[in-house]
């Protein structure tokens, strides 16, 4: 076990404390106090970012790439000079050059942990006020269980902050605010550009209606194509696209990484789709997610034979806490139910994924 899996796994347990913590205080009542409830979430939010903010700069597996830009933005005698180095999305790069300039890599690791995990609390809280419940916490300790929630703190930062202003482009745009989702929208396609698939997915998912059957069909056969070894790659004018970050994505066959059919990330999101499908929900809200999550999980299984696919499952999963959320929340019993859950994905992706 090298040095980043054993931070991560200490993660895990100290969320697993914080998570039997919260749930034994919810039970006293003494959470739905208003001052209680923002310690409590400040605590949580605090621990998160001072946990992934000071980690060591050499945790992550793309840490080397991160500490050789840091390296070239600070020698640097410009922002644009520096970019035609190495040209990163827009945001991210500004941020690399100011600190850079101003201060150490580790200033800069925490300033990323301190955008990305507020993020995530904006959207926890704001999203179960909006659904008139008082467990936001609980969505903000299932997103932390997954295992692409560590991920995003240490290696792939990049998508890490496209990510978190993804998700508050998304509660805007669900609750039908739509310039401050354009805003967002905006700030996530300029951190990472590649999550213009994703708002563009999230459109679409707003607009149509799809049919259980449509469901189980388009599912079924992009399962069938990927375990035939057919996918994204095979289609000829996206294989032909002249584009650097194309071409290395298709192409950059590596032994960090398991490239093909993947059934243990087939299974576990068949097992959430089946599950959401089971408990579906007639609102808007559940509707939209439930849809979005149907076709990322459609373009994640096509790109099994391509490297790096679990980068494009991060925008699935990341999906699973909010179902699951919106499902539980208004049971009788909620907090035991979203206790149960949160542990659930605790254990399901620590040891399964």
């Amino acid at each position: 076990m090298n040095d980043t899996q054993l931070y991560t796994q200490g993660f895990y347990y100290i969320l697993l404390i914080l998570a039997v913590v919260y749930y034994f205080i919810v039970n006293h009542g003494v959470v739905y106090k208003s001052n209680v409830y923002k310690f409590i979430s400040f605590v949580l939010v605090t621990f998160f970012i001072v946990y992934w903010g000071s980690r060591d700069i050499d945790l992550g597996t793309d840490s080397a790439n991160y500490i050789s830009y840091f390296n070239m933005y600070k020698i640097s005698p410009s922002f644009f000079s520096a970019r035609e180095m190495v040209n990163l999305d827009l945001i991210f790069a500004g941020l690399l050059y100011v600190t850079s300039n101003l201060a150490s890599l580790e200033v800069f690791n925490l300033i990323l942990s301190c955008i990305t995990i507020s993020c995530f609390l904006f959207f926890s809280i704001h999203f179960s006020k909006y659904l008139n419940s008082k467990t936001g916490v609980f969505l903000l300790l299932m997103f932390a269980s997954l295992q692409g929630f560590s991920n995003i703190q240490c290696n792939i930062i990049r998508n890490g902050l496209a990510l978190s202003f993804f998700l508050v482009f998304q509660f805007f745009y669900v609750t039908e605010r739509y310039k401050k989702s354009l805003i967002f929208a905006l700030l996530a396609i300029f951190s990472h550009y590649s999550v213009l698939i994703f708002i563009a997915i999230s459109i679409v998912a707003k607009n149509i209606k799809l049919k259980d059957i449509h469901i189980y069909i388009i599912v079924g056969l992009s399962s069938f194509l990927s375990f035939m070894g057919m996918g994204l790659h095979s289609i000829t004018f996206i294989s032909r696209i002249n584009n650097v970050k194309i071409d290395r994505y298709f192409n950059n066959i590596t032994s960090l990484y398991k490239v093909g059919f993947r059934l243990d990330f087939l299974v576990y999101n068949l097992f959430f789709l089946m599950l959401f499908m089971y408990f579906k929900k007639k609102n808007s809200q559940y509707e939209f997610f439930l849809n979005y999550y149907v076709i990322t999980t459609v373009l994640f299984i096509l790109w099994f034979n391509i490297p790096y696919s679990d980068r494009i499952g991060l925008y699935c999963w990341f999906t699973i806490p909010i179902l699951l959320f919106v499902t539980l929340s208004e049971r009788k019993n909620s907090t035991s139910y979203l206790f149960l859950a949160t542990i659930f994905l605790l254990v399901v992706n620590y040891f399964i994924i």
